[in-house]
């Protein structure tokens, strides 16, 4: 007799490169939703394109996670009906509340010191003091992704979604 595999568990040590993807332009979100109306004859209107850029800022599982909750939950795979932005505004608000996997694994990093040294700030119009938050807090918010470098210097939060969540989730902690 042969023992299962799943008798036993085997742990194994997987260690890869961390690579971060570039967030989609305008038009790599219009492609990608273009190659499912090529497939479905499903439009998604200018207006489903502009909302999911809204929305995410271009981050490509929240892009693809919007087109998800539309395409699955709300039409049903019903590909007749066009994607307008409300129907992307709809999904964004779910995706904000399900605590998916994605969503759901930014809250215990929002409750990380030094994370939360940089985010308070930033979340109640300030600016990180460096006494505060050091260098390499806000270095690591940026390369998990959390934030964005903005053009003149200060951070926010790299998208609305994520900014919504923070909110929620930061403020918890945020004293007074």
């Amino acid at each position: 007799m042969t023992p299962s595999p799943w008798a036993h568990p085997i742990l194994y040590n997987i260690i890869s490169k961390a690579f971060t993807l570039a967030n989609f332009s305008r038009e790599d979100v219009r492609t990608l939703y273009g190659q499912h109306t090529g497939e479905t004859g499903q439009a998604f209107e200018d207006g489903a394109v502009e909302q999911a850029m809204f929305w995410t800022d271009g981050q490509p599982w929240l892009v693809n996670a919007l087109a998800h909750d539309v395409i699955v939950r709300q039409m049903g795979r019903d590909f007749t009906r066009p994607i307008t932005g409300g129907h992307v505004d709809l999904a964004a608000d779910r995706l904000k509340i399900d605590m998916n996997a994605h969503v759901g694994s930014l809250v215990p990093r929002l409750q990380e010191p030094r994370v939360k040294r940089v985010m308070v700030p930033i979340l109640t119009g300030g600016v990180p003091d460096d006494d505060d938050a050091s260098f390499e807090d806000k270095n690591y918010c940026l390369d998990i992704g959390l934030i964005k470098r903005q053009p003149d210097g200060s951070h926010a939060p790299a998208n609305r979604i994520y900014g919504d969540v923070m909110v929620r989730y930061v403020g918890h902690g945020i004293p007074g």
